[in-house]
Order: C-alpha cells, then sequence, then structure tokens
C-alpha cells in the first residue's frame, strides 16, 4: 500500500540525489541527508512530489500487480541484488553486512 504522509520516512538515497540534480548513482554522504528538498525523503515523508525514474513495463507491471510481503526495508547487497527487510532490526544487519562488503572492496582497491 502507498504510505500517508505522516506514516513513516521513505529514506530513499536515489530520490536524495534526484532532488540535487545529480542523475548518476553515487554513495550518499552525510552531508546529502541535510539537503532541503521535497525530493528527500530522509527529510520529508510521503513521497515525493513527482517522478524520479522512467520505469520499464516490469516495474509497471510490478506496481500494478505488487506481491504480497510485510517488507519495510532493503538495502544494496554490494552483489546487484538487496536484502529486504520487515524490521528496524533485521535492516540493520543487513546494512552492517553491506558495509563490511565495501569495506573489503575498498581494501581491495587501495
Amino acid at each position: 500500500h502507498l504510505l500517508a504522509p505522516g506514516e513513516m520516512l521513505i529514506f530513499n538515497n536515489w530520490r536524495v540525489l534526484h532532488g540535487r540534480g545529480e542523475f548518476q548513482g553515487r554513495r550518499l554522504l552525510n552531508r546529502d541527508l541535510k539537503i532541503n528538498s521535497p525530493y528527500n525523503t530522509y527529510l520529508y515523508d510521503g513521497l515525493p512530489p513527482g517522478p524520479v525514474n522512467n520505469p520499464g513495463k516490469a516495474s509497471i507491471l510490478a506496481a500494478l500487480y505488487p506481491d504480497e510481503n510485510d517488507y519495510l526495508f532493503f538495502v544494496a547487497r554490494g552483489d546487484g541484488y538487496h536484502t529486504f527487510s520487515k524490521n528496524k532490526e533485521e535492516h540493520n544487519r543487513a546494512k552492517k553486512a553491506f558495509q563490511k562488503v565495501r569495506r573489503k572492496y575498498r581494501k581491495k582497491r587501495g
């Protein structure tokens, strides 16, 4: 279901960067979370005022016919996939796992 304003913050990294006019994916920095933009879903609840991309057919069908599940959060795994979580505790574990992957990658790069 769609979130009603005031129900919860969405915390979507891509939307924050989109609000800055940045359309190339990059890691979100802490300073980005303070950007005053209606697309900053870390500051403003509900959905932003407009779309942030142009979805393909599969995405449109998924939105029209969503899977039934209890997931509230997702985070990248570092391998092109995501981990979906039902609560904040699970989400924090998934974030920790991703940070571990990121640290390992940084060490490789030197």
